[in-house]
């Protein structure tokens, strides 16, 4: 219901119907109409802890019986245990939709232990990428089928796994390989924080809004953690340097699509993104200090494109991103040149004067996103 209003919305703005304005509004009658009948949370968390414990127990039964049991009963159990749970939720969707959603996402997850499974019932020898890649097909059925946002996170997470793990297997110890894996990564995780437009209500975008949130500041850490002199002392043949450059391309080309797929000419922010990143894979061979305005300067251009389009989200994480690149520099780089006490009391200064400030620049920045 909430996806239909949004796209009708976006068609009566289009043809000049009502102004944004209008629209505004008629979100926030809707919001207001549809706050009660929401789950509120005891009731996500019973619902989410029901399912991992749910999961948690079959897979320990099974765990308990495995030996006693022949590889094709063993073969059978894992694919009932995908089918009961997927036929459980749609028993129930009509009466307790949220229930049906967690029990699908249920089921894709023993879709994924199941294929894990068969692989060593079997002794297929495909390697995880291969079993990755049938989990994630899955669940982009489960997802066509379903529309389900658990289903689009499963995909949106499993189908980049799959491209880093074909990489790095088939470029094992190259150094610059795992680089652009991770500014793939991270450039899609971008795209993902910006996948939902201000006031959308879509919960598929919203999911992939926080996946993005999750595994944005993770990576941007690991990538930045990857520069330094030794990251260029890495030989490779001459044959696989088709596939380093069928990779770099993928890792840019791709969160490209999605961008325009997920937000049309809105994401153009995403090519200061791209270039962002790119900077990111190219500190190798620079000093480590390069890493740290690398990262002051990626926090400040989230920041500011959350105020650009109006995320409170994207501005809290810039300034997370922004004290934590500034937090690692002293306690990598002047908290060692430090004695013990004066390198205690430069940090609580750092903690206090600086996370006052940070604090007082947020708000600044929160506000002007009201505006």
């Amino acid at each position: 219901m909430q996806g239909d209003l949004e796209h009708a919305l976006r068609r009566w703005v289009q043809a000049g119907a009502i102004d944004r304005a209008a629209a505004d509004r008629i979100r926030m009658v809707e919001s207001g109409a549809e706050r009660p009948t929401r789950l509120r949370w005891p009731v996500i968390a019973a619902l989410v802890g029901g399912a991992v414990a749910l999961g948690a127990g079959v897979l320990l039964l099974a765990a308990s019986k495995w030996d006693l049991v022949s590889p094709g009963v063993r073969f059978a159990l894992v694919a009932l245990l995908t089918t009961v749970f997927h036929l459980a939720g749609a028993v129930v969707t009509e009466r307790f939709p949220a229930l049906a959603t967690t029990l699908h996402a249920v089921g894709t997850a023993a879709l994924g232990a199941g294929i894990f499974l068969a692989g060593l019932i079997f002794q297929l020898d495909s390697g995880l990428a291969g079993a990755i890649l049938l989990w994630a097909v899955g669940a982009a059925l489960a997802w066509a089928i379903l529309r389900d946002w658990p289903q689009a996170v499963y995909t949106a997470v499993l189908l980049p796994f799959w491209l880093v793990l074909e990489l790095t297997e088939r470029l094992p110890g190259v150094r610059l390989a795992e680089t652009v894996a991770l500014g793939g990564l991270l450039l899609l995780g971008l795209v993902y924080l910006a996948a939902s437009a201000p006031r959308a209500l879509d919960p598929v975008r919203r999911a992939l809004t926080w996946t993005g949130a999750v595994s944005v500041v993770p990576l941007a850490l690991l990538l930045g953690l990857n520069a330094g002199p030794q990251a260029n002392q890495v030989s490779m043949p001459v044959e696989p340097r088709w596939l380093l450059a069928t990779a770099a391309a993928l890792a840019f080309l791709v969160p490209m699509i999605v961008a325009v797929l997920l937000r049309g000419t809105a994401g153009w922010p995403a090519v200061v993104a791209a270039l962002w990143v790119l900077a990111g894979i190219a500190l190798q061979g620079l000093p480590p200090e390069a890493a740290y305005v690398w990262g002051a300067v990626g926090a400040i251009g989230l920041a500011a494109w959350g105020v650009l389009d109006g995320s409170h989200l994207r501005v809290n994480l810039g300034v997370v991103g922004l004290g934590l690149t500034i937090l690692v520099f002293y306690s990598s780089n002047l908290m060692t040149r430090l004695g013990r006490s004066f390198s205690l009391i430069g940090l609580g200064v750092l903690l206090l004067a600086g996370g006052w400030l940070l604090e007082r620049a947020r708000r600044h920045l929160l506000a002007a996103v009201e505006r």
